[in-house]
């Protein structure tokens, strides 16, 4: 198995795991959000989503991306400093000896 390659089992089942339930969450978040409940007098109402709340799960999701993003850029610009340069007469980058 090549470095850095997940089994071909896991390739296989992650897609659809993730469309599965991801959609079951959904579809259960959606069914108990449209419940009603006894309220503390006794009366039966809606659940009224906590909108502040969702909008900062929202930003702190948002803030992770950019997060992720920079991680990413660094690390790749530290990849792509451990080859040395193209030479006139190789047609393929030399890989530096630390790996």
């Amino acid at each position: 198995m090549t470095e850095g390659v997940p089994p071909k089992w896991q390739r296989v089942t992650s897609i659809p795991g993730m469309l599965t339930f991801g959609t079951a969450t959904v579809v259960i978040g959606k069914v108990l959000f449209d419940m009603p409940a006894k309220g503390e007098n006794g009366d039966r109402h809606k659940f009224e989503k906590p909108w502040f709340q969702v909008e900062g799960m929202f930003l702190g999701m948002m803030l992770s991306l950019v997060v992720y993003e920079i991680h990413r850029l660094a690390t790749k610009s530290k990849n792509k400093a451990e080859y040395t340069p193209l030479d006139i007469n190789q047609s393929e980058p030399q890989q530096s000896k630390n790996t």
